[in-house]
């Protein structure tokens, strides 16, 4: 069963203020199954509402057949006959034989611990070259104790994907703190060699299972890791010591 999204459903009646109270159509769609989801919110313990399309015996149900637009708005939501009595010469007519129309569904989020996290890590966002990367981070050693990790984010790992950065040029530059940058989309992550070594990965360290641990041709880790969180910090608090990533690799 496919479902169609239609923006803003508004009950079980006409529904546009502003346009004429009797309105003709551009769009009707019919023969659908259409959830206005106007019914109120169920209770606290999860049972629907009284007045929602719901019985215990057969579960949900479709509570309008048909929806019908005029100038990008929605002005009927009810019956077929109801909305293909809106049809003009030119009206655009939809048979959705069966299908699923929903509201358009928007979902506002935040992520607070990522965006305090974010204040705390050095900003990699738009860097195009691992150079430039690389001194970022420099800069940040030079005024964090040594030990401490220092954490960065938003290396394109897209438009990096034929020249992906190891961890060289960053442990030359960082020697004394490990340092975990994880990419722009969260499909890898990018570490010197302090922070391989805290985290327990070396040239015997298997992937894990839908992961890659990248190695040279020597079979040494380069400092990539693809499609895995290995490098995960589960801590909370900014303060970051040697003594406290003892789970640092707990996927590993």
């Amino acid at each position: 069963m496919h479902a169609v999204s239609a923006i803003g459903l508004c009950g079980v009646a006409a529904c546009a203020p502003g346009l004429d109270a009797a309105p003709t159509a551009d769009l009707v769609l019919h023969h659908a199954h259409v959830y206005t989801l106007t019914w109120p919110e169920p209770s606290t313990d999860g049972t629907p509402s009284p007045q929602a399309p719901y019985d215990s015996a057969s579960g949900w149900h479709h509570d309008a057949t048909a929806v019908a637009v005029r100038e990008g708005r929605i002005v009927y939501v009810g019956t077929d006959s109801g909305a293909l009595a809106l049809r003009r010469p030119d009206t655009r007519v939809v048979d959705l034989a069966g299908n699923v129309v929903l509201p358009g569904l928007v979902d506002a989020h935040t992520h607070v611990a990522e965006l305090g996290q974010s204040l705390d890590r050095v900003n990699l966002t738009g860097v195009p070259t691992e150079a430039e990367a690389v001194a970022r981070i420099a800069e940040r050693a030079a005024t964090t104790p040594k030990g401490e990790w220092i954490l960065g984010y938003g290396w394109d790992e897209g438009a990096w994907a034929n020249r992906y950065p190891d961890r060289r040029l960053l442990s030359e530059k960082v020697p004394d703190h490990p340092v975990i940058l994880r990419s722009l989309h969260g499909f890898a992550a990018w570490a010197n060699d302090r922070a391989l070594t805290l985290a327990g990965i070396t040239r015997d360290t298997p992937s894990p299972s839908g992961g890659e641990i990248r190695k040279d041709a020597s079979g040494e880790p380069t400092g990539l890791v693809l499609r895995d969180r290995i490098f995960n910090r589960r801590r909370s608090t900014s303060r970051r010591t040697d003594g406290a990533i003892a789970d640092l690799a707990s996927s590993a």
